[in-house]
């Protein structure tokens, strides 16, 4: 366990200057006001961050917005707590999804204790990272821009400590990152210290499809 912390804990240290000089803070005017988080005006936002965006429309779900970051890392951007038209939604869950990748409690407990604002959940199938932005009255651009900045550099911090676990570590044994010890989803799971958002419905296989591929 101490091990993890320590390897979650050197991906934090070796990316924090790296996130501190992204661009996405100082992309367009910090005090432009992003009104709601209806799919057009996500698509909107993210499109000055250099990132590749797009509108999926998930049968049961309904539109996301696809984000890949120029870092690499890529997460679909959910709108919640929407009006009867879907015109105005004042949340909006911002998710990553790794498949097949099943990983000890420890290693998960580990991450989300390691300082990052979002949080990993695994189940039976992979692991999720999830992120929820509120905007009830909207929200300044600046603002925005630092969430999809906590979002790049939760991934990348989770990517890196993959990296060190499979590969043993600094001097380690070098272990899968396919364990036998399937965690359970985090509803009720006394061990995780994390549940699912509410708000956040359950990853379709199609939601997966694009986070595990990217665009076509």
């Amino acid at each position: 366990m101490k091990r993890l912390v320590s390897m979650l804990a050197a991906g934090v240290v070796a990316l924090a200057s790296a996130s501190a000089q992204s661009n996405f803070l100082s992309s367009g005017s910090p005090t432009d006001v992003i009104p709601n988080f209806n799919p057009d005006n996500l698509l909107a936002a993210v499109q000055p961050l250099a990132a590749e965006a797009e509108i999926l429309n998930i049968d049961g779900v309904g539109p996301v917005v696809g984000v890949i970051l120029p870092s690499g890392v890529r997460f679909l951007m959910v709108p919640s707590a929407c009006g009867e038209t879907g015109a105005t939604c004042t949340g909006v869950s911002i998710q990553s999804y790794f498949q097949d990748l099943q990983l000890p409690l420890a290693f998960l407990n580990s991450y989300n204790g390691s300082g990052v604002l979002a949080k990993a959940v695994g189940d039976s199938e992979g692991v999720a990272i999830f992120h929820y932005v509120i905007a009830d009255n909207g929200i300044f651009r600046g603002n925005f821009n630092a969430h999809i900045s906590v979002m790049d550099f939760a991934l990348r911090v989770f990517i890196q400590g993959l990296q060190s676990m499979s590969q043993g570590g600094s001097g380690g044994q070098a272990v899968s990152v396919s364990l036998n010890e399937v965690p359970t989803l985090a509803h009720g799971a006394q061990e995780l210290l994390v549940d699912i958002p509410h708000s956040s419905p359950k990853l379709t296989d199609e939601m997966k499809a694009f986070l595990s591929e990217g665009f076509n």
